[in-house]
């Protein structure tokens, strides 16, 4: 392969120093974020029944929608942060944007744990919430220590 395939097939990673593989990893989180976020925005029943959490009144939709509005104002965050004019490639953009989600993240897990503590949520549903907050967590530490 030609070098000028190779170069128009993989990422300018060169400004950041990432690897391939830590460049997919946060763009796979950002997109992750949109993704979550605009099911939940459209069609916020059928997803929340798929983690056993089925939405019974409208005033459960409303916050579901909430939720999908900050994950996928937070992956559009993290999606754009990269700034290849930046004499740090965006680095400082994608910290804050990963340091934003995980916050988030672990204040719902929070949450989650202290509804199943206290018999709000069952322990299915809450298990599967966590999950889902651990691998965003994984995947934004991961993240983190790329962009050192």
């Amino acid at each position: 392969m030609s070098k000028a395939m190779a170069s128009n097939s993989t990422p300018n990673t060169s400004p950041t120093n990432l690897s391939k593989m830590e460049y997919y990893n946060i763009k796979a989180l950002a997109i992750m974020r949109l993704c979550i976020g605009a099911s939940c925005i459209f069609i916020p029943g059928p997803v929340f029944a798929l983690c056993g959490y089925p939405l019974r009144t409208i005033e459960l939709s409303t916050f579901a929608r909430m939720i999908g509005a900050r994950d996928l104002i937070l992956g559009d965050l993290l999606y754009t942060a990269e700034d290849k004019t930046a004499a740090d490639g965006g680095k400082r953009e994608m910290r804050r944007a990963l340091w934003g989600g995980m916050a988030a993240d672990l204040f719902d897990a929070g949450v989650v744990v202290a509804a199943v503590s206290g018999g709000y949520l069952r322990k299915g549903p809450g298990s599967f919430f966590i999950g889902g907050v651990m691998v965003a967590v994984g995947q934004a530490v991961w993240g983190l220590k790329a962009l050192r």
